[in-house]
């Protein structure tokens, strides 16, 4: 809903998604983390170009996620 009121380019929503995907990587549920720091960064990149010190966090925060959920799949596997 949030979304649909502010749009889906907002930059409150993109704050949203990326405490979303901070709450899922703190349970270990890093394949979702992954995908809402993707979302923030499809609307954070653009709005603020790359180099951008927040677009420059998530990044780092979406791979980290990345890595956590390779470490978890070799550690099932």
């Amino acid at each position: 809903m949030f979304e649909r009121v502010l749009g889906a380019d907002d930059f409150h929503v993109a704050m949203t998604f990326d405490h979303v995907a901070e709450a899922y990587a703190g349970q270990g549920r890093y394949a979702e983390a992954e995908h809402f720091y993707g979302r923030v960064l499809a609307i954070l990149a653009p709005r603020l170009g790359s180099d951008h010190p927040i677009v420059q966090q998530v990044l780092a925060k979406q791979a980290r996620a990345r890595h956590d959920l390779e470490l978890s799949g070799a550690r099932k596997g």
